[in-house]
């Protein structure tokens, strides 16, 4: 599923999904970030990118795993750990 951040379908602003990927890591951490975010959304500290750049965001990452991992049905949800966590530690941070 074409998750930006693994936790939002663009065009959708009250569904949200958390731990819906398989880490190369623990799967712990990346969803209690999560849930931090969807909760400062939910309360109005967090604004999430407007769709067409959440979309774009999602192509991009697409294409970085598709270069990383082989094609097959058990690489369709690979999140690498320490860029993921990263990428959510800077969006809770109001940077990203």
């Amino acid at each position: 599923m074409p998750l930006w951040n693994r936790t939002v379908l663009p065009g959708v602003d009250n569904l949200f999904f958390v731990g819906l990927y398989q880490p190369l890591g623990s799967i712990m951490q990346p969803a209690e970030l999560q849930g931090r975010i969807v909760g400062e959304y939910l309360a109005g500290r967090l604004e999430f990118p407007e769709e067409a750049r959440m979309r774009a965001d999602i192509q991009a990452e697409q294409r970085a795993m598709q270069r990383r991992y082989l094609d097959s049905p058990r690489h369709t949800m690979q999140v690498d750990f320490g860029p993921f966590m990263h990428r959510l530690r800077r969006m809770l941070a109001g940077r990203g």
